[in-house]
């Protein structure tokens, strides 16, 4: 008891010391009667046009702006629909004052002089983070998609303009490169000041004004107190089911970050078994300049979560993720970027499926599937990179290696089957990169791109054999390049040489089959790139000289090869593009084995064996529209592919085993697409509506009762997302997504398979009863034209308390306690229905603490 006032006094102390570091902006706001105004936004600025805070006025009219001592705002404003619009200097403001505002018309056009959510320089946007951030928001991720003309995948990829963007910056520095979601959905919202979309971004300097982007790159641009400090975040959880078998939860997050000019860091570890897919953190999002080598194999794990809702309804799983990103400048200001990541996972799933078999006139089967799986796997990356006006440099080395087992059984057509696959994945990856500028501005570049793959695994089939696959491969694409300009045209002359050898080998009862594939390329090619004012232009063309050798088969075919892509800036606002390609795609030996391989349990695939050319002609027209500022951005896209010498396939359905094989029937395919894409964000309540719709027409042709049919696969997609924050105590978003599926027999229309429209709606609501305090709830709703698929819904809960670095919240998921739910989808040959087993009711309480 000695000790007590000794504690008190400590206590006190740092009280004082937090009090005293921090300052406070209350008053009242009144109309001209000194009657309290409600909702007023009033808005605390560091400079004429950057805000440090916000807040709204209660019933009372009181507000109270909470900031660090060493803020030094210099204004605080006030503004509110049918008021006049005020300004304070900082020096004229006194706490506990009314501030008085005259009640006016919409004709004083306030909107002139709202903060800037969006600010504009050259090719550059920087959105306001304060400014678009509502208070249910907690990662960077969150605001994004509340910004328009981003969008944010459910995979994690950022994209802008309906294009992925090529680079994640975080205050300049590429720490993560291709697996940025490792920041964008754990870095706190609180903690960055804005978000800077970098519009055709050229990411290689001594490229610039050379070679012209399409993409655009996101930087992160953090808060001074963020910067050059180590800061983390500490998170963990524990809860249980609420239905059926009881069934202890478990989640958790420890992360370690800094953010300099010199060094980056970002380091975590995770674990997991409410269904997260935490795993998606770490996956490549960033397509690379130059594609992507690793074989992706023929076999396919077991588990598999539904589609189209939330993936972590129908994720069981047992998580576990540690990873590490260390970046740092070296005395010549190069930058050495290491990356290492290990995941492992225990995953089972239930579910049920009808497939019905457009080939074999309606034909049925029928399965359900109880598996699991454990997955393990190991990637590491080294990258050294120059990145100079004159000179730039970058190797990179990528290294993987993952185990994954599944097993489980099957009920297929009422008799019980065992599945169990194995598969293991080994992929080492290096590339390099080497240019230089010289004096004159012309530049010649270098470049090798190798990756060795090596893909064994194991089947076990329905008839009770195990198949033995093992795939290997070495891929490496190299070439040289000169580019120099005449007259404002920037040309561009390369040489290059592509070099792909693969091989299958393949063992079951009576099957021990040995496959080889090698396909070289020689290729010179030229192109032209120019830009001036308004118009910009590429053109290119490529002469290939393609050698193939598959068994004692060999093949030469030379090809031109030619692209186009035009862009015109009608306005500041406004710009329409227009592209042609054509290319040649040779079939590699995953795409041309003659054995028969079973890639899956009951499904048997075999190809024509033969070397054959297929070529894909492809036109796009875009039309975009932005004024940033406003927060309009809209786009319109149509698109029209051709692939030639597609195969035709003959399958039969037998003994529940589907064999699918070639024919020496060969046919031209098309495709036509039309999508659009519009969005608006209002200052007012922070609202943004997106809409986004989106039709494909795809030819193909069917091969029935030994007769080639035409067929055509029609899908739709219409979604609208409207989210706002009306005021500061309730906030909530909206989605509404349609989709339609439809086959249609363009030579007898009369057996055109029925249209399948699927609908999915969700509302997320949240209130702030009182400070710190968040109700939130979310309710999604599933269903079908088809009145034979039963409806779903699913509706979620919580309640928070964040206060200062601490956050508490406790949560009941699925509270109705839905224990399936029911999809039905088309593919070119199938028309598919399931039913999936839903994670049940669950209780969870979690805690936050931002270190």
């Amino acid at each position: 008891m000695r000790l007590l006032p000794f504690y008190l006094a400590i206590v006190l102390s740092l009280i004082s010391i937090s009090s005293s570091a921090q300052t406070i902006y209350s008053a009242r706001v009144v109309d001209e009667k000194g009657v309290p105004i409600q909702d007023v936004n009033v808005m605390l600025y560091r400079t004429e046009s950057t805000l440090v805070g916000y807040a709204f006025t209660g019933v009372d009219g009181r507000f109270q702006i909470t900031t660090k001592k060493a803020t030094n705002p210099i204004a605080i404003g006030f503004m509110l629909l049918g008021y006049e619009t005020r300004r304070i200097k900082i020096e004229e403001f006194r706490s506990g004052m009314d501030i008085k505002l005259q009640s006016t018309t919409f004709e004083l056009r306030e909107v002139n002089v709202t903060p800037e959510r969006v600010r504009q320089k050259q090719d550059t946007l920087v959105y306001s983070v304060s400014n678009f951030k509502l208070s249910q928001d907690r990662s960077i991720a969150d605001v994004i998609k509340k910004m328009p003309g981003l969008s944010v995948r459910t995979d994690g990829q950022i994209t802008f303009e309906g294009k992925p963007i090529n680079k994640f910056y975080i205050e300049g520095l590429d720490l993560l490169g291709s697996k940025y979601a490792q920041a964008s959905e754990n870095l706190s919202a609180d903690k960055i000041q804005d978000v800077q979309i970098l519009q055709n971004h050229q990411p290689i300097r001594s490229l610039k004004g050379v070679q012209f982007s399409e993409q655009a790159a996101l930087n992160i641009i953090l808060k001074d107190e963020v910067k050059n400090a180590w800061t983390g975040i500490l998170n963990a959880g524990i809860g249980s089911t609420a239905q059926g078998e009881k069934e202890m939860l478990y989640s958790g997050r420890l992360m370690g970050m800094i953010f300099g000019r010199q060094m980056q860091n970002l380091s975590m570890y995770k674990y997991d078994n409410t269904g997260k897919d935490i795993t998606r953190e770490v996956h490549d999002l960033v397509t690379e300049l130059r594609g992507n080598q690793k074989e992706a194999g023929l076999l396919r794990r077991l588990v598999a979560p539904a589609a189209e809702i939330e993936r972590g309804r129908s994720t069981f799983n047992q998580s576990h993720l540690v990873t590490t990103n260390h970046l740092i400048k070296t005395k010549n200001d190069n930058d050495l970027r290491f990356q290492l990541s290990y995941f492992w996972d225990k995953e089972r799933g239930n579910s049920s499926q009808v497939t019905k078999y457009l080939e074999h006139e309606g034909s049925i089967l029928s399965e359900e599937s109880s598996v699991g799986s454990r997955v393990k796997r190991l990637e590491g990356e080294l990258t050294y990179k120059i990145n100079k006006e004159r000179n730039y440099i970058n190797n990179r080395i990528n290294g993987s290696f993952t185990v994954d087992r599944s097993e489980g059984t099957s009920l297929l057509q009422q008799k019980q089957v065992e599945q169990n696959v194995v598969l293991k994945k080994y992929y080492v990856t290096e590339d390099f990169e080497i240019i230089h500028r010289l004096k004159n501005g012309n530049t010649i570049e270098g470049a090798s791109l190798s990756t060795y793959s090596s893909l064994p695994g194991q089947l076990l089939t329905a008839q009770g054999f195990s198949e033995h696959l093992k795939i290997s491969a070495f891929s490496s694409d190299n070439y040289v390049a000169f580019n120099h300009s005449i007259k404002g045209f920037m040309l561009n002359q390369r040489i290059g040489y592509q070099l792909k050898h693969q091989e299958i080998d393949v063992q079951y009862p009576e099957v021990d089959s040995k496959e080889r594939y090698t396909q070289q390329n020689w290729y010179i090619s030229t192109g032209v790139n120019y830009r001036k004012d308004a118009l910009a232009l590429r053109a290119t063309l490529k002469g290939d000289l393609l050698w193939q050798k598959y068994g004692a088969t060999k093949k030469r075919r030379f090809t031109f090869q030619p692209s186009l892509f035009i862009q015109y800036e009608y306005s500041a606002n406004s710009t329409a593009s227009l592209s042609y390609n054509y290319f040649e795609y040779p079939d590699g030996l995953t795409s041309i084995y003659r054995t028969p391989i079973y890639t899956s349990y009951r499904v048997v695939t075999a190809h024509t064996g033969s070397l054959e050319h297929r070529g894909n002609h492809a036109v796009a027209l875009g039309l975009k529209y932005q004024r940033p500022i406003k927060g309009y951005f809209a786009s319109i896209n149509a698109s029209w592919n051709r692939r030639t010498n597609e195969v035709l396939y003959h399958s039969t359905l037998q003994s529940s085993i589907y064999r699918q094989t070639p024919t020496e029937q060969r046919y031209d395919a098309s495709s036509y697409l039309l999508s659009a894409n519009l969005a608006k964000s209002f200052f007012r309540w922070r609202t943004l509506i997106t809409l986004k719709g989106r039709q494909l027409w795809s030819d193909y042709y069917l091969l029935m009762r030994d007769k080639k049919e035409p067929w055509q696969m029609q899908n739709s997609e219409l979604s609208l997302a409207v989210s706002m924050q009306p005021s500061k105590v309730i906030s909530y978003e909206v989605t509404s997504k349609m989709m339609s599926y439809k086959q249609v027999n363009k030579a007898d229309r009369s057996i055109a398979n029925p249209r399948i429209t699927s609908f999915s709606h969700a509302l997320e609501l949240f209130i702030f009863p009182l400070k710190n305090l968040e109700l939130g709830s979310k309710s999604e709703f599933y269903h079908y034209t088809d009145k034979s698929i039963q409806g779903n819904v699913f509706t979620d809960a919580h309640v928070s308390y964040k206060k200062d670095r601490y956050e508490f919240r406790l949560s009941c998921r699925n509270i109705f306690g839905n224990n399936q739910y029911q999809r039905r989808w088309q593919t070119s040959t199938t028309d598919i229905y399931s039913i999936f087993h839903i994670r049940p009711r669950e209780v969870f309480f979690d805690f936050t603490i931002s270190l």
